[in-house]
């Protein structure tokens, strides 16, 4: 604590100053001062706690020193010392905020007195600042608070479910240990561009707020928790008798499906199951995951509890699944390969379900298969998968029906590159040119041209090059602009019109192109047309 001494008379600053036992207050610093004006240049250099002082003093009075104090924000305790008992003065001491107002002559053990009592007052006053900047962080970080505990009882983690739920009430959650509701799971399936680049507190947020609507209708409360940006698991529960029915629930997730199509064109699966105790929630969170999982053809649904379907194998799921699509490789038919690939695994997921389990057995068995060739043929694996992002995306593709088709795309156009003979290829250039032709009305994409001929992307655009002696893009560009250029000169079409028959939208891009090939504008072009 630090005590400043302000008065005009020295006697009296000496007096205090000696006749004041510091060392029992346990105040480790006093000051003086015998103006207003030399307190003023005090106050500005240390942080004082409490301040003792005349009001009557030449020049500048306590009572305006102290009025000082106010207006400059300083956090002080004022002692006022007058020898006169003025009411006027008490009363204005009084508006001020002073702490006490002490009579002179005093004995000093009636200061000591009035300081330790400034001095408890001030400790406190630090102490419910000190609650309520805590009680503030504790508000401002409630969020993050709130995400590590439900972590702990949704997920199974951390200390024992009723010492969570005690925290959690803390935070305002009275989430009861006994009997609770159901736990749900919703899985973002697809994005649209339009929610893409949100940030996961965003996402985390409209997920909250609709879920938290669609249950209110019931009386019901929501618990969230995002796993990720593509998950999230919540429990509904209420604090009252009146419990939700299975069928409600299937009809509230039902429309949350509708909300995320309609307003947000993303694609979601919800999965839910009865959840009767809190202690059992991340048990019953680890098995809808699980249903997660085996929702690899990706379906936008409701999975309703006990019936989301247990997969049981056929006679024709315990065969070896890729059973012949070894000897289609090798003989150099890699696209009857992605054609029976394909129908094995939609046959199979029409008649049955597919689940997780037997999308691993396919995939692991293809990827032995594609060891067996490559082996076979001189082939090292690693030249299959060069690309980093080609290998990670690989080494995932037995998650969902989509993703394995993918790879095994991929596969089948890796080798019917590094198969395909000279003849094959003057084939695969000609039906390049017949679908190039055909489609200048389209934005044309290598993609698209590489799905035709089952080639790689970049294998596409090298053979394009080396055979035609042009890029595929410049190909395309001219192709369409020999087009516009003899619409502009045979026939009476708007300018916009030739463009939106050549695959343009933007007008202005297409003029800018158009001059650029044939080094004249558009409407330059057919003036010269109309002049011969």
């Amino acid at each position: 604590m630090t005590v400043l001494i302000v008065d005009d008379q020295t006697i009296v600053v000496s007096g205090i100053l000696f006749g004041v036992d510091w060392n029992k207050l346990k105040v480790n610093r006093t000051l003086k001062a015998y103006n207003a004006y030399e307190a003023k240049k005090i106050l500005k250099e240390y942080q004082v706690d409490i301040m003792l002082c005349d009001i009557e003093m030449p020049a500048e009075n306590g009572l305006s020193l102290y009025a000082w104090t106010k207006e400059q924000n300083m956090d002080l305790e004022c002692i006022f010392l007058t020898a006169h008992a003025d009411f006027m003065y008490a009363k204005e001491a009084i508006r001020l905020g002073s702490f006490e107002y002490i009579l002179q002559p005093a004995r000093y053990e009636e200061v000591e007195n009035v300081i330790l009592r400034a001095m408890e007052k001030i400790r406190v006053k630090r102490k419910k600042t000190e609650y309520s900047s805590y009680g503030k962080t504790l508000y401002e970080k409630k969020d993050v608070l709130l995400e590590g505990f439900l972590k702990e009882v949704f997920l199974g983690t951390g200390q024992d479910v009723e010492t969570s739920c005690q925290t959690l009430e803390t935070l305002g959650v009275r989430l009861k240990t006994g009997k609770l509701g159901y736990a749900c799971l919703v899985h973002i399936q697809r994005w649209s561009m339009a929610i893409d680049s949100w940030e996961s507190q965003l996402l985390r947020y409209t997920m909250n707020n609709i879920v938290s609507e669609l249950f209110s209708y019931y009386g019901q409360k929501i618990l969230l928790l995002q796993m990720d940006r593509e998950n999230y698991v919540f429990a509904v529960y209420t604090e009252e008798i009146n419990e939700m029915e299975e069928e409600a629930v299937y009809r509230q997730l039902s429309q949350l499906i509708e909300v995320y199509d309609k307003y947000f064109l993303c694609r979601i699966a919800c999965y839910f199951t009865g959840c009767q105790e809190v202690g059992e929630l991340s048990v019953c969170i680890k098995s809808l995951i699980k249903q997660r999982e085996d929702n690899v053809a990706l379906l936008s649904r409701v999975f309703v509890p006990d019936k989301a379907g247990r997969i049981t194998e056929n006679e024709e799921m315990k065969q070896n699944l890729c059973a012949g699509l070894e000897e289609l490789l090798l003989n150099g038919a890699a696209e009857s390969l992605q054609k029976e690939a394909f129908l094995i695994l939609d046959r199979i997921y029409a008649e049955e379900g597919l689940g997780g389990d037997f999308l691993r057995r396919f995939y692991h068995e293809f990827m032995q298969l594609i060891y067996t060739v490559s082996d076979r043929l001189g082939i090292k694996p690693s030249h299959i998968f060069e690309n980093q992002e080609v290998l990670k995306r690989s080494l995932t593709a037995y998650t969902s029906v989509e993703e394995m088709k993918w790879l095994v795309w991929y596969v089948a156009a890796f080798f019917n590159e590094a198969l395909t003979s000279d003849e094959k290829q003057k084939n695969q250039i000609d039906t390049m040119l017949q679908y190039i032709r055909s489609n200048l009305d389209k934005d044309i994409r290598r993609g698209d041209i590489a799905n035709l001929v089952f080639l790689n992307q970049n294998y596409v655009s090298r053979l394009f090059k080396n055979e035609m002696g042009v890029s595929l893009k410049e190909y395309i560009i001219l192709e369409k602009m020999k087009l516009a250029q003899a619409l502009l000169k045979s026939t009476n079409m708007s300018i916009s019109m030739i463009a939106s028959k050549v695959g343009y939208t933007n007008f202005s891009h297409f003029s800018q192109t158009y001059k650029k090939i044939m080094g004249a504008a558009p409407m330059d072009d057919r003036l010269r047309g109309d002049t011969k």
